[in-house]
């Protein structure tokens, strides 16, 4: 996963999966309802979840 971060909401991206995406798209099942500096926040309809991006021990 990787995160092009802005201050600008309309501006961030995100890679997950593969799949190139913003914030109110879908991917795999799941709508990504917030794209922040160091995870997103994707729902499922019921519940959401926290992604993290771990960048820890890479160099």
């Amino acid at each position: 996963m990787a995160i092009a971060w802005t201050p600008e909401p309309s501006r961030r991206l995100a890679v997950v999966n593969g799949h190139i995406v913003k914030e109110g798209e879908s991917v795999e099942g799941f709508s990504v309802t917030q794209i922040r500096k160091d995870d997103i926040i994707v729902n499922d309809g019921g519940r959401s979840w926290r992604v993290e991006l771990n960048l820890k021990g890479q160099p």
